[in-house]
């Protein structure tokens, strides 16, 4: 079994567990029971889902935590790799300029790599990085990364496509007209989570899914 693997299994089971100590605190006035590798679920009706597995399960209300899936960007030559780990491999080295959208997890990953001694260049479409933040805590914290080395790219423009280079990756991108182009060892991208609901049937559930930050 995977590290992996092994933290997944340890986390089911932990939360099977405290599910099942919490069934027996509930003023539940119906029998409560938790049910483990019960498949993948859907809704049949807004009241109602079914299992992979042929469980079938009715209730009042139902939350589902489905997992989530990156958002895809439609950008020629972007490859999308979910695998983050190969991006930490010692290959790349010092040598990484990072390319991303500046939200939080951007701006995380960003401090982690130029941490580690990474090359890091930040691009953000927006006029500012951290766009959900109060706009004094993303001009100080636009500040902070480019004292620690980090070029912080705002309003950069709008990405045109990404081609591969003999050292790496060249991201193209259009400002004001003037086509303009940054390389790097690798591109990374941080565009957000959505719900994986695929096979959920959401047109049976009333309420929307919610997406993922």
């Amino acid at each position: 079994m995977t590290a992996e693997a092994a933290f997944s299994a340890w986390s089911v089971d932990r939360l099977v567990r405290q599910l099942a100590a919490l069934s027996f605190n509930c003023n539940c006035t119906a029998r409560c029971s938790v049910h483990q590798n019960a498949g993948a679920a859907r809704f049949i009706d807004k009241n109602t889902i079914e299992t992979s597995a042929g469980l079938r399960i009715s209730a009042d209300k139902i939350i589902i935590c489905t997992g989530g899936e990156s958002r895809l960007l439609l950008i020629p030559r972007l490859r999308a790799d979910r695998h983050p780990r190969r991006c930490m491999g010692p290959d790349f080295g010092p040598a990484i300029h990072d390319r991303r959208r500046a939200g939080a997890t951007g701006v995380q990953v960003a401090s982690i790599f130029n941490a580690f001694g990474s090359r890091v260049q930040l691009f953000e479409a927006g006029p500012r990085i951290l766009a959900t933040e109060d706009a004094d805590i993303s001009a100080a914290a636009a500040i902070a990364l480019r004292q620690s080395g980090i070029a912080v790219h705002e309003s950069f423009g709008t990405i045109e496509a990404f081609a591969k280079t003999p050292a790496g990756v060249r991201m193209v991108f259009t400002k004001n007209g003037a086509r303009l182009d940054a390389e790097a060892s690798l591109a990374v991208v941080a565009v957000g989570w959505v719900a994986d609901t695929k096979r959920l049937n959401v047109a049976a559930e009333p309420t929307p899914p919610t997406e993922g930050s």
